[in-house]
């Protein structure tokens, strides 16, 4: 009688069945790479990661190299108007301090002319001071006149011609009452081409002037 070991058949197929099951998971379950594989991979992400921050880098850097020269060429517009507006400003600077110092030559000027008021207003009306009191019968045949302003007085040369030798002597009087001295030099008698006798005084008189 012949008999068959089924048992280990049976145990032979059900580890063959096992194994099948095992490789079967096996494929399912995806490979895990290899560390050389994981850190090619980071190297490459990084290489790739640096090449985009550089173009980025790169195109900012190309903007602001364009704002950069934009800038400067406003800045030298600018430089160039500043420029211009210092010469103006200097220009106008200078019309300024001539007319200030003109101003100044005025207002002093103007304090001499006052000052000099009462000097310039009695020698104007000198003349008529001397005049007023010529007798009808006379006439002034020259005038010159000088201002002492250290003296403060007024000097006077005329030349005075009358018909009445009596006139000259009375103005005379008149003056040394009115003036500081009178002198009375060449008086001459002449006859003119009608016959007419006449009589030529020449006169220096010294008036004192007011507040003196």
């Amino acid at each position: 009688m012949i008999r068959i070991n089924l048992v280990k058949k049976r145990e032979k197929v059900e580890v063959e069945r096992i194994r099948l099951g095992k490789e079967k998971i096996a494929r399912a379950i995806p490979k895990v790479p290899k560390v050389e594989y994981v850190l090619a991979l980071i190297a490459w992400l990084a290489v790739v990661l640096m090449l985009a921050y550089y173009f980025r880098l790169s195109s900012e850097r190309s903007k602001l190299r364009v704002e950069v020269d934009s800038l400067n060429a406003q800045k030298i517009q600018l430089q160039s108007r500043a420029k211009k507006f210092l010469e103006e400003k200097k220009t106008i600077e200078g019309r300024i301090a001539s007319l200030e110092s003109k101003v100044k030559d005025i207002e002093r000027s103007k304090d001499i002319l006052v000052g000099l008021k009462s000097y310039y207003q009695p020698f104007n009306q000198s003349l008529l001071f001397y005049t007023k009191s010529v007798p009808s019968v006379s006439w002034i045949s020259s005038y010159s006149q000088s201002l002492d302003i250290n003296g403060g007085s007024i000097k006077t040369d005329m030349e005075l011609q009358s018909l009445d030798y009596k006139g000259i002597s009375a103005y005379g009087e008149r003056l040394s009452s009115m003036s500081r001295s009178v002198n009375l030099t060449s008086l001459e008698r002449k006859v003119n081409q009608y016959g007419f006798e006449y009589y030529t005084v020449k006169l220096s008189t010294e008036r004192k002037l007011p507040g003196r």
